[in-house]
């Protein structure tokens, strides 16, 4: 299947599964952060109340004493008005969110990162 027909899910498992097994130093550095997948309001209540926020990236690295924040999204997929929100008050605090579009972007991505910070 072309890349521009993948959902963000399936460009995500491709990217993780490759970058875990290519690059086994990254594994607990690398990870997913479930967001927004309540089954009923009160468990949605229930994590707001905890802190879940809309927005939060899909994919966080942390290597070489920096974070890295990725957000996955398909080639034709659009920010949503939380990510929206979000990105703009992370960057007001010099955070940056990277938007993906592909596995071979998040891969190249962490590759680099092993180059040049570690």
């Amino acid at each position: 299947m072309e890349n521009s027909q993948l959902s963000e899910s399936k460009i995500q498992q491709d990217a993780i599964m490759h970058i875990w097994n290519k690059f086994p130093e990254t594994r607990l550095c690398l990870f997913h952060i479930p967001n927004g997948m309540f089954s009923n309001a009160r468990e949605g209540a229930k994590f707001k109340a905890q802190g879940v926020i809309a927005g939060v990236p899909d994919l966080v690295f942390v290597w070489a004493g920096k974070t890295h924040y990725i957000e996955v999204k398909t080639a034709n997929g659009r920010l949503s008005p939380g990510q929206i929100e979000l990105h703009k008050k992370w960057a007001e605090q010099g955070v940056q969110v990277n938007v993906m579009r592909t596995s071979k972007e998040i891969i190249d991505f962490i590759a680099d990162r092993l180059r040049s910070d570690g």
